[in-house]
């Protein structure tokens, strides 16, 4: 059984979204740290780095030095600015999650649980035959196995808005797999872009027409 809803946000669900979206202070976390102070420190190291060559007459290495010093700082700039960026939208997303006041809620009562085996860091990818037709594709690096999921009747919660996972609750015993996948049998390119995707198919069917519907579902 697989049905989806839409319901208001509880209180502990808003409190989880509002600690979520509340941006850190300045300087508390690599990717918040305070540049202008940092450009600072760069720049006098790097004047600092040059004359010490210049006085030792070793002008071209001082120099060399300094570029190197300054170049590698830069690069720890970009990056920051690059995570920074990343980490704002998604503070953002919960903070627009929050304000709609909705949760979707798909609610999962599986017949089977098609799991594939991690390969590298690509993260668990799991697929719940509903037994009516309906399955459930979760992938990513916030769904791995744990001691209350996957279970026979659990829910995904996230936020109407965007889709934001708030989190899974499980409300029945623990279910294992009833497929287990090998890495290299589920390629990378079945993954949809979505961590969450509800999709079609005749019930229990071969691993191949899963896949083949999952496939046509994400580029639909």
């Amino acid at each position: 059984m697989l049905h989806e809803t839409k319901r208001p946000l509880s209180e502990a669900e808003r409190r989880l979204l509002r600690k979520r979206s509340v941006l850190p202070k300045v300087g508390s976390v690599y990717w918040m740290r305070d540049e202008r102070r940092a450009a600072v420190y760069t720049v006098s190291i790097s004047i600092a780095i040059f004359l010490a060559g210049l006085v030792s007459r070793f002008t071209v290495v001082g120099a060399i030095g300094a570029g190197a010093f300054a170049l590698l700082r830069f690069n720890g700039y970009r990056e920051r600015r690059k995570l920074r960026k990343y980490m704002l939208a998604h503070r953002q997303r919960f903070a627009e999650e929050l304000d709609s006041g909705q949760a979707r809620v798909i609610v999962c009562q599986p017949s089977r649980i098609i799991e594939r085996e991690e390969l590298e860091d690509e993260g668990a990818f799991w697929i719940f035959d509903a037994g009516d037709g309906r399955y459930l594709a979760i992938c990513g690096q916030d769904y791995y196995e744990t001691p209350r999921f996957p279970s026979a009747h659990f829910e995904v919660v996230m936020g109407a808005h965007h889709g934001s996972l708030i989190g899974i609750r499980s409300h029945g015993p623990r279910m294992p797999s009833t497929v287990v996948a090998k890495g290299n049998d589920i390629s990378w390119d079945v993954f949809p872009e979505s961590e969450i995707t509800v999709f079609a198919a005749p019930p229990n069917v071969a691993l191949p027409v899963i896949l083949e519907r999952l496939q046509k579902s994400a580029m639909a």
